[in-house]
C-alpha cells in the first residue's frame, strides 16, 4: 500500500470497529474513527495533518462527489473521488476534482488487460455522457490470441460499435483499415 512507498496516509472511518482493524493493518498510518461528512472534523483533519491529497471512497456517488468538492475547497492539491455514475464526471471536473475512481471502470480495465494481455497505455472518455471511450494499448510480444497478429482487423470480431482508429508502429501512426494486420508492439 501507500505506506510501502513512503507515504503516511490519514484515514477517516465512520465505523469504530473497522477503524481499529484498519489501524492494525496500517501501523504507519493515522486512522481516526469519525464521520468524514462532518465539515468541522474534515477541516481539522485536513488542516492539522497538512493533507496533500484526499481520496473519497464512499459508495454513494452523490455524497462522495459532494464530500470531494468540499475537501478540495479545504486545500489539498489533489482530490480523487469514487463515483460509479459517469454522468457526474463533468460536474466533478468542473468543481476541481482531479480524478474519478470507478469500480466499473476498474473492472473494465482489468478485463481488457486480461483479454488482450497487452499494456493499457491510457483511456479517455469522450462526451458529457461518455458516448465513446478511447483506449490506447500496446500489443505484447506474444499476444494471448495469436489471430490478433495473423488476421486482418476486419476478421477479428471486435465488439459491435468498436473501431480501431489508428495504429502506431515504429513511432509512426497510420489510419487502420479492415485489411490492416497488427504486429507485436503496435
Amino acid at each position: 500500500p501507500l505506506e510501502s512507498q513512503g507515504f503516511t496516509p490519514t484515514c477517516l472511518e465512520r465505523d469504530p470497529d473497522r477503524a481499529e482493524r484498519v489501524a492494525a493493518r496500517l501501523p504507519k498510518s493515522t486512522v481516526l474513527a469519525g464521520d468524514a461528512s462532518d465539515p468541522d472534523l474534515l477541516r481539522r483533519v485536513i488542516e492539522d495533518n497538512h493533507i496533500d491529497a484526499a481520496v473519497v471512497l464512499l459508495e454513494d456517488p452523490e455524497r462522495s462527489l459532494l464530500l470531494g468538492i468540499f475537501a478540495k475547497s479545504l486545500g489539498p492539491k489533489k482530490v480523487l473521488v469514487r463515483c460509479d455514475k459517469p454522468e457526474y464526471s463533468h460536474l466533478a471536473y468542473r468543481h476541481g476534482i482531479d480524478a474519478i475512481i470507478s469500480k466499473k471502470r476498474a473492472v473494465a480495465n482489468a478485463v481488457l488487460r486480461y483479454v488482450s494481455r497487452g499494456q493499457v497505455e491510457s483511456t479517455l472518455m469522450l462526451g458529457d455522457e461518455h458516448d465513446a471511450e478511447l483506449i490506447d494499448f500496446r500489443l505484447p510480444e506474444a499476444p494471448a490470441r495469436s489471430d490478433i497478429t495473423t488476421k486482418p482487423l476486419g476478421q477479428l470480431g471486435f465488439p459491435e460499435g468498436s473501431l480501431v482508429a489508428a495504429v502506431v508502429r515504429d513511432g509512426r501512426a497510420f489510419i487502420a483499415k479492415g485489411d490492416t494486420v497488427l504486429r507485436p508492439k503496435d
